[in-house]
């Protein structure tokens, strides 16, 4: 939400970091709640053309940035945004941090259990799964 997404930029800027970007992983609130409040504040926000195309189509607030492509590389060497496939949505990216071996699965990637299934495609996700090896 807008006010989730404040909190967590103030506790950012708090701690002396500067937020350059937000990237959100698919379409559905939990992931693009904020965009509305970064984009106010001239932050950048990126989706995918299909995220943004998904957010369009629900008349919700789109981000300002879009990629396309299987692998986006939002700053060269150090952030790639990668499209699996479809999984839990049918926009859901994950993102590489290749120098800290960082990758965010966003709700692509699920602990316990497979959450909210309904924009889920249950038959190609373990396919698309395979792909992050």
């Amino acid at each position: 939400t807008a006010k989730d997404t404040e909190k967590l930029v103030t506790w950012f800027v708090e701690r002396g970091y500067k937020i350059k970007g937000s990237i959100s992983s698919h379409f559905h609130s939990d992931s693009t709640g904020g965009i509305e409040w970064l984009n106010s504040r001239s932050i950048p926000t990126y989706a995918s053309e299909l995220t943004n195309e998904l957010l369009k189509k629900d008349g919700k607030v789109q981000a300002t940035n879009s990629f396309s492509g299987v692998n986006y590389w939002l700053v060269k060497n150090k952030i790639e945004v990668f499209y699996p496939g479809p999984g839990h949505t049918p926009d859901n990216v994950v993102v590489w941090l290749p120098e800290r071996k960082i990758l965010f699965g966003g709700c692509f990637i699920k602990p316990y259990g497979l959450g909210n299934l309904g924009d889920a495609n249950i038959e190609a996700w373990p396919k698309s799964a395979k792909l992050l090896k």
